[in-house]
């Protein structure tokens, strides 16, 4: 099922250029350009010194191979041999003299040896469904630096994700996320599908369960799509009202920008107010008041004890210094 295609870097980029039209590098579940030049000029001195990098997988859409897992390395020899980053920190067997040199820098022995550093492409001799490529990319990242938004953005044969996209995409949703945290590596659709895990289970704590556990919610009950065939436990994991789901993302992103409130490191915060602001919208007034003054603050009457609402809601109660209720 697999064919291997031999290489050199040089070959490879040259197959790329000239043949643009049959290599797709960019397909829906593949990341952006992710890592450092440090990182990629680690990729060139491991092709260099060790003649072996991981091989590049893609399969077979028609005429033209699409990328499955390894972008990030081809992107790395694409860019260098387009004076893109220079090398950093070279390995010891290699000529000292090419450190911190760009390959249009380097001598003509120099650049033999980047030239004819072997890469093995394997190329599936079929075309893979959706779900096949989600669960391929997904095992092949197991045991890499892949984020939590980047294998959500990965699940390409969900149709919750397309309704995701929508909402990330919604002029008025778009400058509060960004105000609160770049879209670094999907970090968006990361912040999004942690909210919609809480809307879903809204008799949880807001403290976070894990990326594994989310992941395997979001993958086995595509939450945010309503299917004519899901049983009844699958159709109470999803979500039913997306204008009132998209209502509460804007209400937290904007208590979490106007109050500077820490978040981009920090699930925990986001979605310690998303849970929050969902189950008491009527109480924003008194929680934006109550981060203006920093606490203490009386909220009105609840269900439930002190002790409870401080489990459920920890930073919230942490930050506005809940002490008493009217």
């Amino acid at each position: 099922m697999w064919v291997a295609q031999n290489y050199t870097f040089r070959t490879f980029y040259e197959n790329l250029q000239t043949l643009a039209d049959t290599w797709n590098l960019n397909p829906p579940h593949q990341r952006g350009v992710v890592h450092g030049d440090k990182w990629m000029s680690d990729i060139i001195c491991s092709g260099v010194v060790f003649r072996d990098i991981p091989s590049p997988e893609f399969h077979t859409r028609g005429r033209v191979q699409e990328s499955l897992d390894g972008k990030q390395r081809i992107m790395a020899i694409v860019r260098f041999f387009e004076d893109e980053y220079a090398l950093d920190g070279v390995f010891p067997e290699m000529p000292q003299s090419m450190d911190g040199r760009t390959y249009s820098q380097l001598d003509a022995d120099d650049k033999r040896r980047v030239d004819t550093a072997p890469i093995i492409i394997k190329i599936y001799s079929g075309e893979m469904t959706k779900k096949q490529i989600s669960r391929f990319f997904y095992h092949r990242q197991k045991c890499q630096n892949t984020t939590f938004g980047e294998f959500i953005n990965s699940q390409v044969h969900l149709d919750s994700r397309g309704v995701m996209k929508s909402i990330l995409q919604t002029p008025t949703t778009i400058p509060l996320l960004d105000s609160v945290a770049k879209d670094t590596r999907h970090f968006h659709m990361e912040m999004i599908v942690r909210f919609a895990y809480f809307y879903v289970n809204r008799s949880v704590s807001a403290v976070d369960p894990g990326s594994d556990k989310i992941q395997r919610w979001w993958s086995e009950n595509d939450p945010l799509v309503l299917h004519d065939d899901d049983d009844e436990n699958v159709a109470n994991n999803k979500i039913r009202d997306i204008p009132h789901f998209t209502e509460a993302i804007e209400d937290t992103c904007n208590i979490l920008v106007d109050h500077k409130i820490p978040s981009k490191h920090h699930s925990s915060h986001q979605t310690s107010y998303f849970v929050f602001i969902l189950h008491h919208p009527d109480w924003l007034e008194v929680l934006r008041g109550a981060l203006d003054v920093k606490g203490p603050v009386s909220f009105p009457p609840v269900s439930g004890r002190h002790d409870t609402l401080a489990t459920r809601y920890p930073l919230v109660c942490k930050h506005v210094g809940i002490m008493a209720y009217a």
